[in-house]
């Protein structure tokens, strides 16, 4: 099996091979699938992410999110872990310097109170047949889900799914994991 960073590395490569708008086409399948799963569906409050330029882009999701009425929580880097704050449609975001993504910021968008959240929407490099996530490296999910007592989604592209990843014994497996053909 390979390793993790060499895992890592083939997928960045592949991901290469995609223009952003094949990417995008996918991307509206995976949202699509995922509204569509009976948890997103009784779902209250979802935790999200606004994605980088090569994960699936969940800025549709997240705006069937707050059009169904649901609560929406984004994370925020805050040193080495996740901090999650509410989102809605006037929430001021700016790109964090680190990674580039897109998080509220300002005082006035609270944090959240993890028992608040009944989804958790989570990205990853790659995934695998039982729920295994691996993510870039920097651990941030894996510090964050262990407090969360919700059901889990992973979201990827059909190239990130793979049959088996290596695993640690504090990796948290997904509940689902929805690709644009899985």
């Amino acid at each position: 099996m390979k390793t993790k960073k060499e895992i890592r590395q083939a997928l960045r490569e592949i991901k290469k091979t995609y223009t952003a708008e094949e990417l995008e086409a996918k991307s509206e399948i995976i949202v699509q699938l995922v509204i569509a799963l009976p948890i997103w569906q009784s779902a209250h409050a979802v935790l999200l992410y606004n994605a980088l330029s090569d994960e699936v882009r969940t800025q549709k999701l997240i705006e069937a999110a707050l059009h169904a009425g649901k609560q929406v929580f984004l994370p925020v880097v805050e040193g080495e872990r996740l901090q999650l704050r509410r989102y809605n449609d006037t929430t001021r975001v700016e790109q964090e310097p680190l990674f580039g993504i897109y998080e509220p910021v300002g005082k006035n968008y609270p944090v959240c109170q993890y028992a608040n959240i009944d989804l958790a929407v989570v990205p990853g490099m790659a995934f695998d047949s039982k729920g295994n996530r691996l993510g870039r490296g920097k651990g941030y999910y894996d510090k964050l889900l262990p407090k969360l007592d919700v059901n889990t989604v992973g979201i990827c592209f059909d190239f990130q799914y793979l049959d088996e990843i290596p695993t640690n014994s504090h990796d948290i497996p997904m509940d689902v994991v929805v690709t644009e053909n899985k």
